[in-house]
């Protein structure tokens, strides 16, 4: 009993969802300080083309090879999530495609095998973000799914800076192979974690109305004259359990009478009805911006510092973890963003970035102290991650919950929370592919000032966004129209 319970709770939710997380997030970084090292010792790559197939490789984890993939992939297990009403079979499967993927990487000896195991490991990420964030909110509801995404932002955080870390000194000190250790530490513990997933709460409540209308069942006709629905009680008596009540026949027949009206189905155009708000492309627009110049850095810093300052893999590591360091604030920034709303946190985090990108472009091998006013400015961007991704993230959720609360049913009996998060993890997906590529080739192409005054603009571009379109907390709006009605 104390074990069900336990299954059932919020922490253990989001316990499991944060270390799925941090594992898929860690498994993901340990490659990127060793890559371009690896590429030259291990496949045989020229120098010249270590930069281009680092972020090549790095991008196929967003898009792979095929442009989509990845997008393709969240959008139908947000389906999934939302109509087999049980996380812990894609979860699993999710499980499979990582361990896979990082097999493929740790005996990978070629370019071709090095895609298909990133491919994999995107296609993990697909189904850990899309499922984990639908049965997150499941568990802690929308009132408190801010706090909650400031945990996972938290562990995947964590992943940020133990990974390269690890990565880098494993490299450094062990070899190519041992990077891979953590991996096939991870994943048994992760098998275990994920067979204790219960189902969700939407799955048992359907298993408990099924049984319940089944006790009360009543042979009930229903026939349509001219387009105009009636019913029609048999003639025979009636056998029906003592304790129906009229209320129950009524919830039974409008069951019945909606599975009857001809429908376009709102389910099939959940995604569609959530793109049509302004306010959620804002979110995964801003969402797809972000990750891009993430990832941007992931491809081109530890190739840029190898090259411009002679510094190794585990040195180039703690660049990354410098970056990530105030995102183990998550949690407070999540509470923030629930109670003072999005908008606030997410405008002063891109206010931050720009200055922080901007000077980036002056940071060369002929700056006085370059290595340490890097890592001041790499913080920066790093703490403006902090303000600005749960906000965003948190709006998502928002978003769909008030648009189900405005318009109930709109999204159909099973909602569309995984869909949502299935659209917001693609545009995280895209970014993944976007953003290594354009900083690769900027890089290689124009140089680094110019990658990183393009990322400057951008964070310009996605505080106008903000300012236009995203909304302020439930708690905010609730205390002001209390305000005004007084």
């Amino acid at each position: 009993m104390l074990a069900q319970e336990l299954r059932s709770s919020k922490a253990f939710a989001i316990f499991v969802v944060g270390l799925a997380i941090f594992t898929d997030t860690l498994l993901l970084n340990l490659i990127l300080p060793m890559l371009p090292y690896a590429l030259h010792s291990r496949i045989g790559l020229p120098e010249s083309d270590v930069q281009r197939w680092n972020s090549i490789l790095l991008a196929s984890y967003g898009g792979a090879l095929i442009p989509g993939c990845q997008i393709v992939a969240l959008v139908i297990f947000g389906w999934i999530g939302d109509w087999t009403l049980n996380h812990r079979t894609p979860f699993m499967f999710g499980l499979a495609l990582l361990g896979a993927g990082t097999l493929c990487f740790a005996l990978g000896k070629t370019l071709p095998m090095l895609l298909a195991a990133r491919i994999l490991q995107g296609s993990s990420s697909a189904v850990v973000f899309t499922i984990g964030y639908a049965l997150l909110f499941d568990v802690v509801g929308g009132e408190h799914i801010g706090q909650a995404m400031g945990y996972t932002a938290t562990a995947m955080s964590i992943g940020l800076l133990v990974g390269p870390i690890m990565g880098g000194s494993l490299y450094e000190y062990g070899g190519y192979i041992h990077v891979f250790i953590p991996a096939f530490v991870l994943i048994p513990i992760e098998v275990v974690l994920r067979m204790m997933i219960p189902d969700s709460k939407r799955a048992s409540g359907k298993k408990s109305m099924s049984a319940s209308h089944q006790e009360e069942e009543c042979p009930i006709n229903y026939g349509a004259t001219a387009g105009v629905l009636t019913r029609e009680l048999t003639s025979s008596p009636v056998s029906c359990n003592e304790n129906s009540t009229q209320e129950n026949l009524e919830i039974a027949l409008a069951e019945e009478v909606r599975s009857l009206l001809p429908s376009d189905n709102p389910r099939k155009n959940a995604s569609l009805s959530l793109l049509r708000s302004a306010r959620f492309l804002v979110a995964i627009t801003c969402l797809f911006m972000l990750n891009g110049i993430g990832t941007g850095f992931d491809a081109v810093l530890p190739a840029y510092v190898k090259d411009e300052f002679g510094l190794n893999s585990l040195q180039a590591a703690s660049f990354f973890l410098i970056m990530g360091l105030p995102m183990l604030l998550g949690p407070l920034a999540g509470a923030l963003s629930d109670k003072y709303g999005p908008k606030c946190l997410a405008i002063s985090g891109l206010i931050i970035a720009f200055p922080s990108l901007f000077l980036l472009r002056f940071i060369t091998s002929t700056t006085t102290f370059p290595e340490a006013k890097l890592g001041i400015l790499l913080f920066g961007v790093g703490f403006s991650f902090l303000l600005a991704l749960p906000s965003l993230m948190t709006e998502v959720s928002t978003v769909a919950e008030e648009m189900e609360r405005t318009n109930p049913g709109i999204f159909g009996k099973h909602g569309a929370y995984s869909q949502a998060y299935g659209l917001m993890n693609s545009a995280f997906a895209a970014g993944s592919f976007v953003g290594p590529l354009y900083a690769g080739f900027v890089r290689e192409g124009s140089g680094w000032p110019a990658m990183t005054l393009l990322m400057s603009v951008l964070s310009l571009v996605m505080t106008t966004f903000v300012l236009w379109r995203t909304g302020s907390s439930a708690r905010l709006r609730d205390g002001m129209e209390s305000t005004t009605g007084t």
